[in-house]
């Protein structure tokens, strides 16, 4: 692993001497392929061969296309390719900026519902993201609120919604930036910086991991690229110890980084120590008002899950009642195994094996003469340590709100993957010839382009397709009047489940794909204004479905008339003004500008 302290040089592909022109049009044909291979074979595997022509047709899928084949050109032909980069995170600024304020085109909804905006909303502070969560409070009410200008700023351009979308793009596009531009130079943190769901977060993402992710990437490079010596030294140590205060899920990067220390510098042990523990606990009394006890007891709770999964299928799989991991017999299930395989795929990780293996293939020769030197490299272990909790977060934490809308929570898994694989690339190519990197890099680039390119798309406008395993099965429903054009709905409320209170066993996971002509305003519904009601001949024959809005009846579904006599489930659906909004269009769909249109799958389980 190369250093400051090394002969060895370090690896800089942004020496080669090329000239920006056309004739480095295979690197832009190579992203536009890459591009297209990984956005149908997603269309393929979402919704069918049927939905190929379509996808191709899409103005996403055209974009793209264009857009992967100029960034392959640029990589391909740029002297630099760090300031490709740099300039692609600037492009993502300014566009994400504009469609934030402007409202051009609505993003996929990933993660919790928007509890940050609900927490910004009415002035929680949550301990588990205690130091960030307030200097974020600090911007919305301290800035954005200032009384300066706080009417303007509410009434042109936009409250807490817009201010955490703004927010999260500037964190993560200035922070992309900057750490570009300082280390930029090692291919590991270029080819990080091209990670499908780094982009994801920076267009507007309204999560608390937009403003963490930068500066955990930060945190990583600055232990792992150079060993840490004199004020870099102090500053990783104060770091370690501020940063479970910032994101309780960064306690074991904490716990690694202080055991690194140490072994680097046993004799000031007495000192690290301290200075960490000092740093943590004078970071809680400035942000935590409340007393230690207080805080701790917050703490603590984060530590188990809610009383309820709300994605019922991981309901009987945990670990212990409430524990946020799951249990180990079923980590290795095949339908477990088929969920990871689902996260890997569009969290952007099959370009990361690839990368690693032709990388050991190229240094297996000189794995003997450098094992020695490695070893005694302290970090070769924390990369280890990194490597071990990556896949133990991986395999067994539990997204509770399922794969595919709780996806965000394995943003630090493809990370650490691109930033491993970045620097085995590294050790591979600096005795390499020059022909051999510049080739590699006209190569990988167009790579990691054209289907971080392919993903993002997807990601951002439709997500991901939906799970269907395990005890599930889905029932369609067809309508039996009214208007539903499932290719043209937006998605507005995913993850409503309920437990009958006449049928205990019986559990219903819905998923409704809505779209609401722009006429119906349900921005200031009151929670319970939704209600969904299902009539059942038996544990797995749906008969009726109703959908009310405000005591109206708005559309209905079924095979047959229901009977009084037989069994039925009601659920609302909570709405909270003006943050769980219903996504509705303006544009007209179909010959039904008034209707509300609305697609239902149905999940039912059954225990065993």
């Amino acid at each position: 692993m190369n250093d400051a302290g090394s002969t060895q040089p370090e690896l800089d592909v942004d020496d080669a001497r090329a000239v920006y022109s056309l004739k480095h049009w295979k690197s832009a044909l190579f992203a536009a392929i890459l591009f297209s291979l990984v956005g149908l074979t997603t269309v393929l595997l979402s919704d069918g061969p049927l939905r190929v022509g379509r996808f191709v047709s899409s103005p996403p899928f055209i974009v793209g296309l264009i857009f992967s084949a100029l960034l392959g050109l640029a990589a391909g032909s740029a002297r630099h390719e760090r300031y490709v980069l740099i300039g692609l995170w600037a492009s993502i600024l300014l566009i994400s900026a504009a469609n934030i304020l402007f409202s051009y085109s609505p993003i996929f909804v990933y993660g919790d519902g928007n509890i940050l905006l609900m927490f910004l909303h009415q002035n929680i502070v949550p301990a588990k993201w205690l130091a960030g969560y307030q200097l974020i409070n600090f911007g919305f009410r301290g800035i954005w609120l200032s009384t300066l200008w706080e009417d303007w700023m509410l009434r042109h351009v936009g409250g807490v919604d817009v201010y955490v979308s703004l927010a999260s793009t500037l964190t993560v596009c200035l922070g992309s930036i900057a750490l570009l531009i300082w280390n930029g130079k090692r291919l590991a943190v270029r080819l990080t910086m091209l990670t499908p769901f780094l982009f994801v977060l920076g267009v507007g993402y309204k999560e608390y991991y937009p403003f963490i992710v930068v500066p955990y990437i930060s945190i990583v490079c600055l232990a792992l690229l150079r060993k840490p010596e004199g004020r870099e030294f102090w500053i990783l140590t104060i770091v370690a110890g501020v940063l479970p205060a910032f994101y309780i899920g960064f306690i074991p990067l904490a716990g690694m980084l202080m055991l690194y220390l140490v072994t680097l510098n046993p004799r000031r042990a007495f000192v690290i120590v301290p200075t960490a523990a000092s740093s943590f606990f004078i970071t809680v009394f400035a942000f935590w008002r409340d007393g230690f006890a207080s805080f701790l007891s917050d703490y603590r709770g984060n530590f188990l899950l809610d009383n309820r999964i709300p994605f019922q299928r991981y309901e009987l799989q945990v670990a212990e009642s409430r524990s946020i991991f799951f249990r180990p017999g079923y980590v290795l299930s095949w339908e477990h195994i088929a969920d990871l395989g689902y996260v890997f795929f569009y969290m952007g990780l099959g370009v990361v094996p690839a990368l690693g293996l032709f990388a050991f293939l190229l240094l297996r020769g000189e794995l003997k003469r450098k094992r020695s030197s490695w070893m005694r490299d302290p970090r070769i272990y924390l990369a280890a340590g990194l490597c071990l909790q990556q896949t133990h977060y991986f395999f067994f934490m539990v997204p509770h709100f399922g794969p595919r809308h709780d996806i965000d929570v394995y943003f630090s898994v493809p990370l650490i993957a691109m930033l491993f694989g970045g620097i085995l690339w590294e050790e591979a190519l600096s005795p390499r010839s020059e022909k051999l990197r510049r080739r590699f890099s006209m190569i990988v680039y167009p790579v990691l382009l054209g289907t971080s390119a392919a993903l993002v798309t997807i990601l951002l406008m439709s997500g991901p397709p939906n799970v269907y395993r395990g005890m599930a099965h889905k029932i369609e429903i067809l309508p039996e009047g009214g208007v539903v054009h499932p290719d043209e709905m937006l998605e507005a409320l995913d993850g409503a489940s309920i437990v009958s209170d006449e049928k205990p066993e019986l559990f219903v996971y819905s998923t409704f794909f809505t779209t609401i002509a722009a006429e119906i305003d349900y921005a200031g519904t009151e929670a319970g204004d939704f209600r969904v009601t299902q009539h059942f001949a038996g544990a797995k024959e749906t008969i009726l479905c109703e959908i009310e809005v405000n005591h109206e009846l708005v559309a209905s579904w079924g095979g047959r008339p229901y009977a009084e006599q037989e069994e039925s489930v009601s659920f609302m659906v909570t709405l909270v003004p003006g943050i769980n909004r219903i996504a509705y269009s303006s544009a007209p769909v179909g010959d039904a500008m008034n209707d509300v249109s609305i697609y239902i799958g149905l999940l039912e389980f059954s225990p065993g």
